[in-house]
């Protein structure tokens, strides 16, 4: 039935309830129905109703816009990267300016080739992962959603192959978990250990690894529209690949509303402050009034019109384009605007004041909508639900039988309503604007929006049968808005398991809480603990990837409470439960046979996992809590078989930490390695970098240095290979501190540079702080103090910005030991002074203390001296009691992180000689020798060399000659070992000295 046939007939029933609704009311009602028909034949003679909806125009008002895009496009010509932000109310032309940004590439092409990539992010994609990502991976290896699985994988891995060829392996598995493709069997090794942050670090350094290689091979375009909705895992990782418009011709494009959620501001403020000299931001205001009537003008053609219509439309419109669009649009579809074909002039079908004009955008576009066939009101509202952009195959389950579907589709598209998605190979298609969307959407009835969802929800979920882990969250989106709430909750878990197996920790979160807020709603506390508890250790879970370890181990908590029974809720019933699980460990440890026999079952495993991430949270968030209940863990962990554990061994050679890094017992702290060694699995590089750094670590805070094996670069590689980052950046840690000591320093400085690439690659700061520590420690034993000065400001940069503070004590002793080495004395106390502060307030382990014990040891030596010098007595006794308990603590410490074992004895021979007790000061010194010699501590041992002998060339009285004689030997064995080791700066020293007793300067 045409719309004529439908107005006469709408008078005819009108005229027939003349009785009933009485004759005014009638009246009115006719006339306006016989205004709309005659105005109808009359447009109907200019052509085409639905081809009138097609109007369009130049770009108006953005001659200033076009003007930064283009320059960028000329400087992405030359090599150069940039961020572009284009921000503006909705419908003030973001999407056109975009547009207009294309079609510049598009001519620069044939200049230069350029890669345009885009993303969009749907106010529902806010809890779909990785939403924009996904769409750019899936342009950019040409996936289309009628892809198989098998079709989807192998068109990723041939276009991931062709740019990476022998690496492929260590980027297309990370890829295709990031757009829930499952991981073929030849790419997954090790992929089934990573969770959380681990997989989070892959996906990112593989994202960042294909976008810089894909702008290295052509400039590339990646473009995000309505960045106000991405959810937060893109945020993070579009903020990871910042860096990379620095180094390689990539142009980022986001396109904004004006307000968003905090993670996207918070995203373009590190724009404007990091990357300010990268970084255009473009702000859209309304059009001016003549800007308006020029854009009015343009869409009507420059073709007479009533000039009172101009008027009306750019005083409703203030200055919005899109609303001036519609506007006219909506005159055309109403037939109050038409066209003469005979002078194509414009004219209106009434006075323009009888012309009810809708006063907002959302009315006129659903004046528009309420203009259409019931069969194309389906049609609008369906696809509505499914989203901004629909596909076909979709729509069409949904409104089936509709063999006119495709001819429907085109008359609304004719209409200006939606528009075809060219941007990928399936059928898809759009609404025109998001505004029409959400406008079409929100004027939808309750009960009617929820019939939809459901409706959409099932076709979706029939469509994608054969991989449904990519619409998880979809379906868990559709249910939850039918209110279809055991079908949204199934979802929202399964979703949940993909956001975490894909690193997505944010969205995983979300997924997990509504899904246990859905569980208590329907079965009101009745419910099934096991499934709760299922619930609590994955939201814990997805907490601990964010980094929120306090608010992880309640969620963690709660689910172990289940597992394993109740944790002790007062202080007797933990000393209790510590004693009892301390006891059952040792006995193990030391009677294995009659322990470690039961066999673990799937849920115990899931347990041991649960419980070992706890410890994880709480060893950052609450060290002494850490040490009390790791017990509780091992001790019920001696009852299984580790070996039935996927990381058993390796996790129980993890307990050593608890006796070795604390200093409490090395030698059960050995024991515990001992057993693990010979039940490691052989092929499973994670169990041998655990146990290799707890090896090493354990041998050099005993001391026996020369027992530590080379840093194994391979082994590193294998587990960097499976995203282990954590551990390929410990083992060079604990394999540079020895190299550093033992003067090995090309070897420290290999090491130092490979630290540092872990830790650029993967932007993690623990491993930056690990790279400052390392470095600063050989730049320190090295004498480069204007390098050390600098690195170690880094690195209490970063300890205070996330506050670290026992890294802050670290760094601030660190920093007093550089001061006291250029004989800055009064900033080596300040720094001191802060480092005492951090130390009063937490609980260090002692090689942490040694690093303070040291300088503030050498800071109360300093001002001793001094002090003695300028014959200050009574601040020379002070000096000399907090010297020898500085002194005394040093020593101590250093029995358990043999660290400054040798400086420490040596430091004491020279606080004797200071207090004239020169029989002891030597007993020291040669102590200092034998600690040396036994660790291989050359710099130290070369360091106490030079010290007795130049102190013996301060010996006055009656045979000063005597000290010179006895100074000779120890002097020559500094300067050899000096020379050997390339410690120039303490040759310089040693010359100024032996110069003057009659020995031969080296060259420096």
């Amino acid at each position: 039935m045409t719309e004529v046939e439908r107005l006469k007939r709408a008078i005819a029933h009108l005229e027939a309830q003349r009785d009933i609704l009485g004759e005014d009311a009638v009246k009115a009602a006719s006339a306006v129905l016989l205004q709309r028909l005659v105005a109808l034949n009359t447009a109907e003679r200019a052509g085409p109703r639905c081809e009138r909806g097609r109007i369009e125009s130049r770009l108006v008002g953005r001659k200033a816009e076009l003007g930064v895009i283009r320059r960028r496009i000329d400087r992405l010509k030359e090599g150069q990267g940039r961020f572009i932000s284009i921000i503006g109310e909705a419908g003030m032309g973001k999407s056109r300016l975009v547009a207009e940004l294309r079609s510049h590439v598009c001519e620069a092409n044939a200049n230069f080739s350029v890669q345009w990539l885009e993303g969009t992010a749907l106010s529902l994609g806010r809890v779909i992962s990785y939403w924009p990502f996904r769409q750019i991976l899936w342009q950019y290896a040409g996936i289309t959603e009628q892809d198989s699985e098998d079709d989807a994988w192998h068109k990723l891995q041939v276009r991931v192959g062709t740019l990476f060829e022998n690496r492929t392996s260590e980027i297309l598995p990370y890829l295709a978990a990031m757009i829930s493709l499952d991981v073929r069997e030849e790419f997954a090794e090790g992929i089934e250990y990573l969770r959380g942050e681990a997989m989070r670090r892959q996906v990112y350094l593989s994202s960042r690894l294909l976008f810089e290689r894909i702008a290295r091979t052509q400039s590339l375009v990646l473009v995000f529209e309505d960045l106000q909705w991405m959810d937060e895992s893109s945020v993070l990782l579009l903020e990871h690949l910042l860096p990379l418009i620095y180094r390689t011709p990539l142009l980022m494009v986001g396109v904004s509303r004006p307000r968003m959620e905090s993670r996207q501001a918070q995203l373009l403020e590190r724009l404007t402050e990091a990357y300010h000299d990268r970084y255009d931001e473009i702000r859209l205001q309304p059009l001016s009034p003549p800007q308006s009537a020029k854009l009015v003008a343009n869409l009507l053609q420059n073709e007479g019109y009533p000039s009172a219509l101009g008027d009306k439309i750019v005083e409703k419109a203030e200055g919005n384009p899109f609303f001036i669009e519609e506007i006219i649009r909506s005159l055309i579809d109403e037939s109050l605007l038409y066209r003469d074909s005979s002078s194509s002039e414009w004219h209106l079908a009434a006075e323009i004041e009888t012309m009810n004009v809708p006063r907002t955008i959302q009315g006129t576009i659903m004046a528009r909508v309420d203009l259409l066939d019931k069969r194309l009101k389906e049609v609008v509202k369906v696809a509505a639900v499914i989203g901004r952009r629909f596909l076909y195959d979709v729509l069409l389950s949904v409104v089936q039988p509709a063999p006119e579907l495709r001819e429907q589709l085109a008359i609304l598209e004719r209409l200006g309503l939606i528009m075809e998605d060219t941007r990928t190979p399936q059928s898809a298609f759009m609404f025109n604007h998001d505004l029409a969307h959400e406008a079409i959407y929100e004027n939808l009835d309750e009960s009617e929006r929820k019939t939809l969802h459901g409706r959409v929800g099932s076709a979706i979920e029939q469509l994608f049968a054969d991989r449904p882990e990519e619409c998880f969250a979809l379906l868990a989106y559709h249910y939850s808005r039918a209110e279809l709430w055991e079908n949204a909750q199934a979802c929202l878990i399964k979703a949940g398991e993909e956001a975490l197996r894909s690193s997505a920790s944010n969205e995983a979160l979300y997924y997990y809480q509504e899904a246990l807020s859905i569980y208590r709603m329907l079965r009101r506390g009745s419910g099934d603990p096991e499934k709760v508890a299922m619930l609590e250790k994955n939201i814990g879970f997805a907490l601990f990837s964010r980094g929120y370890y306090t608010e992880a181990l309640g969620h963690f908590d709660k689910a172990l409470n289940y597992y394993w029974g109740e944790f002790p809720q007062n202080t007797l019933s933990t000393a209790f439960r510590f004693l009892s699980s301390f006891t059952k460990f040792f006995l193990a440890l030391y009677f294995p046979s009659f322990w470690f026999k039961k066999l673990p079952t799937n849920r115990d495993a899931e347990t041991v996992d649960l419980f070992y991430k706890r410890a994880e949270a709480l060893v950052v968030i609450n060290p002494k809590r850490f040490f009390i209940e790791s017990f509780f863990f091992y001790g019920t962990m001696v009852h299984f078989d580790l070996t039935g554990f996927k990381m058993g061994i390796g996790i129980f050679a993890g307990s050593s930490v608890l006796f070795s890094f604390t200093g409490f017992s090395l030698r059960i702290g050995r024991r515990i390695l001992d057993y693990a060694k010979s039940r490691l699995v052989q092929n499973d590089p994670k169990q041998w970098i655990i146990y290799d750094l707890l090896d090493t670590q354990h041998l050099f805070l005993k001391g026996q240095w020369n027992r530590i094996a080379e840093y194994d670069e391979e082994l590193v590689n294998r587990n960097l290979r499976i995203g282990e980052t954590f551990y390929a950046s410990q083992h060079y840690y604990w394999h540079g501190l020895p190299k550093i000591y033992q003067g090995h320093f090309d070897t420290a400085r290999s090491i130092v540079t490979k630290l540092n690439e872990i830790a650029e690659a993967y932007e993690n700061d623990i491993y930056r702080l690990l790279k400052y520590l390392l470095n600063v420690n050989l730049l320190i034993e090295c004498r480069h103090m204007k390098e050390a000065s600098a690195e170690v400001n880094r690195g209490i940069e970063l300890a205070q910005r996330k506050g670290w503070a026992v890294s802050a004590l670290s760094m601030y002793s660190l920093e007093a030991q550089i001061h006291l080495l250029v004989k800055e004395t009064e900033k080596a106390g300040a720094a001191l002074r802060k480092a005492n502060q951090i130390r009063s307030e937490v609980r260090a382990a002692p090689i942490q203390l040694s690093f303070f014990y040291r300088s503030q040891f050498q800071y109360y030596l300093h001002c001793l001296e001094s002090s003695l010098r300028a014959d200050h007595r009574e601040e020379s006794s002070d000096y000399s009691k907090n010297a020898l308990k500085s002194g005394k603590m040093l020593i101590k410490t250093c029995q358990k992180a043999a660290l400054y074992r040798t400086e420490s004895y040596r430091l004491m021979g020279v606080y004797k000689w200071l207090t004239h007790n020169e029989k002891s000061s030597f007993q020291w010194w040669n102590k200092a020798i034998t600690e040396g010699e036994s660790l291989g501590a050359r710099p130290q041992l070369s360091r106490t060399y030079a010290e007795m002998g130049m102190r013996l060339c301060e010996i006055n009285g009656e045979s000063p000659e005597l000290g010179v004689s006895r100074a000779r030997e120890p002097l020559e064995k500094a300067k050899t070992m000096f020379h050997d080791l390339g410690l120039h700066h303490d040759l310089e020293d040693l010359n100024s000295v032996i110069s003057q007793i009659g020995l031969e300067p080296s060259e420096a």
